[in-house]
């Protein structure tokens, strides 16, 4: 009778197994998990879909500086600042400053501040100038027509500050060039400009040689290794193409 009469049967065997936290706990904890959580919110706000209009130092860290004058056909402050985008994201660039360090590299000068606006596509150009340049329609123009020595000195672009450099060129006597400078100097007509790669010459990068139009994207941290002397200068600003 103790049977019969639900002693054992009422228990809590049946009732737990029907109605206890095994099942609720599985099915509310899995639900909420895979709807909601950090799987879904990362792939849809994350790093690689804001990349695609950075104005941080991961987007800038792409530019590089790419081509520069410190004289030209017109003079000594006939110059000019060319930066590359190497990366597959637009990089913005308001604020940022173009500065000249001299050959010892103790004094500093800021050169120009990027206006508002001032952004590099991927793969694409931008192009400053002083107010003494001549050529390639720029981008940006500097009010100031200073120039930079001829015979030293180190280009910067820096975002947030000297302590923010986002890409350096050191010239012929330079102290603050990335591991060794560019030489020797430029002739009245010529340039500095980045490789498309580590095989580039002066030769293969100018008119009609086979890494003209293969970007300028050679940056190993070594001045010297990294870029050529151009016997003629080739600007390039937002307006020129594209190149991989």
């Amino acid at each position: 009778r103790l049977d019969d009469a639900g002693v054992i049967d009422s228990g809590g065997v049946d009732a737990g197994t029907d109605a206890g936290s095994p099942d609720t706990g599985t099915d509310a904890g899995t639900d909420a998990g895979i709807d909601s959580g950090p799987r879904d919110a990362g792939t849809d706000t994350g790093p690689v879909d804001a990349g695609s209009d950075c104005t941080g130092i991961a987007c800038r860290g792409t530019v590089v500086i790419s081509e520069l004058t410190t004289q030209g056909p017109g003079g000594g402050t006939d110059e000019f600042i060319e930066l590359y985008n190497r990366g597959t994201g637009t990089a913005t660039l308001g604020g940022c400053v173009f500065s000249y360090y001299s050959a010892s590299g103790v004094t500093r000068t800021v050169r120009a501040t990027l206006p508002a606006g001032a952004m590099v596509q991927p793969h694409g150009y931008y192009l400053a100038a002083s107010a003494g340049y001549a050529g390639l329609a720029a981008d940006f123009v500097w009010p100031s027509a200073t120039g930079s020595a001829d015979a030293g000195g180190t280009i910067t672009l820096e975002c947030g500050g000297s302590s923010m450099i986002v890409d350096r060129i050191g010239y012929g006597t330079a102290a603050l060039a990335e591991t060794a400078a560019i030489m020797p100097a430029m002739s009245p007509s010529g340039s500095y400009e980045r490789k498309a790669n580590a095989g580039a010459t002066a030769a293969s990068m100018s008119s009609g040689g086979a890494d003209e139009g293969l970007g300028n994207g050679e940056d190993t941290d070594h001045n010297e290794l990294d870029l050529v002397v151009r016997a003629t200068r080739d600007p390039q600003s937002s307006a020129s193409p594209t190149e991989p």
